[in-house]
């Protein structure tokens, strides 16, 4: 991924297709091992034949996909098997989650809203899905007023819509094909690797890959703009408190805005609270003389748990007679 000179707050995303298919035929080992020995194995010619024909449908369905950038889901993604985490209680090891909190989970379903006293155009809701395991795949969609989005990523191409006076519009697509993005750069690195500078002094925000092609739910499940931007200086806020918040573990940090930061949100003083475990971010509020200026509240979340794969697989009239109802 590219570095890019900013000032905290800015990321570059790129667009990136990592995908292999594999078949494995188990009933013919004993023929596959026989060939790559060049020993004939005593098998029937109807046994060959099948194999002849089991090939040829896989070869065919393997074409196809590539020539439509189609990926073959279960109905039900299943819930992926995880580790127990650690929670984290100083500051090094909760910026350190918060920079890499996809490595503490490997799928995420909810919601979350966003509130802005300065700017009526970020209040919106957003319904967020995704998952990092066997399948790599994200899903949102906003509403704000009356305007409907939603993004799909299907493992292989990324494609954002607009509902708008009950007409679907396709905003962008994108085909996944670039294969030179190494998804492990700055994996598990502290927030003081992210942070470099030029040679004119300008410091330099370095960002993860992000695999699923997340919109506005990144901001709570992967939140590196407000980690780097805010908490950079450790000596500009603090870890008050542990609280219970949608059942998790999660610590509350309060602190001074960056002069950015108290512009752009019109406030002086900022709150998160963190999930202690995974390292994301449930809410997140700026305030001027203690009242909200903006807020990011996650409503809903649930990790690791079954996923409905039609999301991520709906054709435009799927998404529109679901957005007309």
């Amino acid at each position: 991924m590219k570095n890019k000179k900013i000032l905290f707050y800015s990321g570059l995303f790129s667009i990136v297709l990592l995908i292999g298919t594999s078949y494995f035929l188990d009933n013919f080992d004993k023929t596959e091992t026989a060939i790559a020995n060049e020993v004939p194995a005593p098998v029937s010619k109807e046994f060959i034949d099948t194999k002849k024909q089991m090939d040829q449908q896989l070869q065919a369905q393997k074409k196809q996909a590539e020539m439509t950038n189609t990926v073959v889901l279960p109905s039900v993604i299943p819930a992926p098997t995880v580790a127990e985490n650690l929670e984290a209680t100083t500051k090094d090891e909760i910026t350190t989650k918060m920079l890499n909190s996809v490595d503490y989970f490997k799928s995420a379903k909810g919601n979350l809203t966003y509130y802005s006293e300065s700017h009526e155009e970020l209040r919106y809701s957003l319904d967020f899905a995704m998952t990092n395991d066997d399948y790599t795949l994200s899903y949102e969609k906003s509403i704000a007023n009356s305007n409907v989005g939603v993004g799909v990523f299907d493992g292989t191409k990324l494609v954002r819509y607009d509902f708008v006076n009950g007409n679907l519009n396709k905003k962008d697509s994108y085909l996944t094909n670039d294969t030179n993005i190494d998804s492990s750069t700055y994996k598990g690195t502290t927030i003081s690797d992210r942070i470099t500078y030029g040679s004119d002094g300008i410091p330099m925000a370095n960002y993860r890959f992000d695999s699923t092609y997340l919109g506005s739910a990144k901001q709570a499940l992967l939140p590196e703009n407000l980690t780097i931007g805010l908490l950079e200086n450790f000596s500009n806020w603090d870890i008050i408190s542990t609280e219970n918040f949608l059942g998790l573990s999660v610590l509350k940090i309060t602190g001074i805005l960056p002069p950015h930061y108290a512009e752009k949100y019109s406030a002086e003083n900022f709150t998160m609270k963190v999930d202690s475990k995974t390292g994301v971010l449930v809410q997140f509020q700026a305030l001027k003389n203690e009242k909200i200026m903006e807020n990011m509240e996650v409503h809903e979340l649930l990790y690791n748990s079954e996923l409905d794969s039609h999301v991520f697989t709906d054709t435009e009239e799927d998404i529109l007679n679901e957005l007309k109802n």
